[in-house]
């Protein structure tokens, strides 16, 4: 099974052209490459490197940025590293935000499949946090 960057290529290649569609227009304006990017290198850090992450990867662009203090807590350790805090009520935000990135992803595939999915009877619950990051 493809990981990180593969498992990206492979959903974007079945997502087609509805793929490019809700990555660049979603209800939280998710950004698709963005947010598998920088979870899968906060992933990383957490797992392989005690929780620590270069600064230039939190601060690659003000969304980035945005993202990481929205879901995250942490604390310099040096001039160029922090150590990612994991909280309990960020990790909430953290799996509201997966959450949704995992449905805006079965939504992609439903529609290129040509599969039934009546949107109009759908509600999404809003996580609050940042008007960039939502």
């Amino acid at each position: 099974m493809p990981g990180g960057e593969d498992l990206f290529k492979v959903l974007k290649k079945a997502g087609g052209e509805s793929f490019k569609d809700f990555s660049s227009e979603n209800n939280l304006n998710i950004k698709f490459k963005e947010l598998w990017t920088f979870l899968s290198k906060v992933r990383h850090s957490v797992t392989h490197n005690e929780s620590l992450i270069n600064f230039g990867l939190v601060n690659k662009s003000n969304h980035h940025t945005e993202i990481f203090h929205f879901l995250f807590n942490s604390s310099p350790i040096s001039e160029d590293t922090i150590s990612i805090e994991l909280d309990y009520k960020k990790f909430e935000r953290l799996i509201k935000r997966f959450s949704e990135f995992a449905y805006q992803v079965f939504k992609v595939l439903s529609i290129e499949e040509k599969l039934e999915l009546d949107n109009k009877n759908i509600t999404h619950n809003r996580v609050d946090g940042p008007a960039s990051v939502n």
